[in-house]
């Protein structure tokens, strides 16, 4: 192996993980141009200002301290995907096992991506259940054909309440299942999951929400219901993601073997913070 051969493996590597992170898709990157080094972003936010009377000719009084919380997302996520490849294996199987571990690579580095980014679902500040569609408070929905369209109309009239914003970038993050559910409601509508793994997850557009879909949403026990998912309902990129190193590929040689260990290695941090807690519901969804 010479020298470019990292560099050509990054960039065989980059192309499936492009297409098919969702978390490139749904987080917010903001942060990505501002770290160039260290591995700490501060970001800082207001304590929400109130209103009150104003009577003419009187002095105002009661003015309001401004009041700033810090809160930090540090970069702490060193993942690493090691590889040996012998250098027989490696001439024989040319160029069919570089491909293999290149997809390999790029799945378990997308997952793990992924996986660490929809953790932070579970700390929005509202959350969709069985008792915002008439049914049980504190119960997980067990989605169905019949009631998908109760369930994101009352998560629509929520997100209203709550003041979220509509610019047209109201997403969901949901599991095979609930989509399953929406196909089997909305399949004459246009809605179709089909090419869904080359486009970042992205699944299509239904009741004013764009789809998309991942195996990697956090689960729980919710109201007694084992393994209830946590989807995402609402603006998108309210979560924070930090690739400060693009996973890249590194290739050393062997001591005492006739071949490479290859490491596949991303630096990354992800983090919800408080401001954007209040954008987005945690749907505890079970189907």
């Amino acid at each position: 192996m010479t020298g470019i051969v990292p560099e050509h493996w990054a960039s065989m590597f980059q192309v499936p993980l492009r297409k098919s992170l969702v978390s490139a898709e749904v987080a917010n990157t903001r942060f990505e141009p501002v770290l160039r080094d260290g591995d700490t972003i501060h970001s800082s936010y207001f304590a929400e200002l109130s209103v009150q009377d104003y009577s003419p000719n009187t002095d105002i009084d009661n003015h309001q301290h401004i009041t700033a919380t810090d809160e930090t997302l540090t970069v702490n996520q060193s993942r690493i995907v090691p590889i040996y490849v012998d250098n027989i294996e490696e001439l024989q199987s040319r160029p069919s096992q570089m491909q293999a571990l290149v997809e390999d690579a790029s799945f378990q580095i997308r997952n793990d991506i992924d996986t660490k980014t929809l953790l932070n679902i579970t700390g929005a500040a509202s959350s969709l259940d069985d008792g915002d569609i008439g049914g049980t408070s504190g119960s997980a929905i067990t989605a169905t054909s019949g009631n998908v369209v109760d369930i994101f109309a009352s998560a629509r009239e929520k997100l209203r309440r709550m003041n979220v914003e509509e610019n047209g970038d109201w997403i969901v993050v949901a599991n095979a299942k609930l989509i399953q559910r929406i196909e089997e409601k909305a399949a004459d509508t246009g809605f179709s999951v089909s090419d869904s793994t080359l486009r970042n997850g992205f699944v299509g557009s239904w009741m004013g929400f764009q789809w998309y879909h991942s195996n990697n949403l956090p689960t729980e026990t919710y109201g007694g219901t084992a393994d209830t998912v946590n989807c995402y309902i609402g603006r998108r990129s309210k979560i924070d993601l930090v690739t400060q190193m693009t996973p890249n590929v590194y290739i050393k040689s062997a001591e005492k073997r006739l071949g490479d260990y290859v490491y596949v290695h991303s630096l990354f941090g992800t983090g919800l913070f408080e401001k954007a807690k209040n954008r987005f519901l945690a749907a505890k969804i079970t189907s």
